[in-house]
């Protein structure tokens, strides 16, 4: 917990960055590219994620989950996440997931990224059977996905704004109805 992690470049890792139930920590320019999955948080907060690119990695570019705890106060901004995928459902930009009815991943930010290219799983997915509330996103420029470009569940709820959704094999799933995409 409370670690800067900036200016590395890491390829050839089954993880390219892996954070498990750390919390407070700042990652910035780095390159996380041609790994299994570029950045993954398991069970971690208040972390911010600035500045890095995530591409031609084999799985996801970022991937939160909240598997047996929860994951809150996540701020993902001015990010490149190129390419990602190599066909799987869930191949993607941004993937975070939520587990169980009591797990969550609230608070989250998702501002400002250039999420596009990647694989079949597409942009950005939110999925899972927990609670995934008070999210904000906004201002990201999502094209050329080979799914969805944003899928966001009926249960989720937050602020959906200001994103370019454009030219993704599938139109985007955005479920709560205050959502202005």
């Amino acid at each position: 917990s409370g670690a800067m992690v900036r200016n590395l470049t890491v390829s050839g890792f089954n993880f390219g960055i892996r954070y498990y139930n750390s919390n407070n920590n700042n990652f910035f320019n780095n390159n996380v590219s041609y790994n299994g999955i570029g950045l993954y948080f398991s069970e971690s907060n208040y972390n911010t994620i600035q500045n890095n690119i995530a591409s031609n990695n084999t799985y996801v570019g970022i991937y939160l989950d909240s598997l047996s705890s929860n994951n809150h106060d996540n701020n993902i901004s001015n990010n490149i996440f190129s390419n990602n995928g190599s066909g799987g459902a869930i191949d993607s930009g941004i993937f975070i997931a939520t587990y169980g009815g009591r797990n969550s991943s609230n608070n989250t930010t998702i501002d400002s990224n250039t999420v596009n290219y990647n694989s079949r799983g597409g942009g950005i997915l939110l999925v899972g059977g927990g609670n995934l509330t008070n999210y904000t996103i906004t201002n990201n420029d999502i094209e050329g996905n080979g799914g969805q470009g944003l899928n966001v569940p009926s249960t989720f709820s937050g602020v959906i704004h200001h994103n370019d959704i454009i030219n993704n094999a599938n139109p985007p799933s955005v479920f709560p109805s205050i959502a202005n995409i």
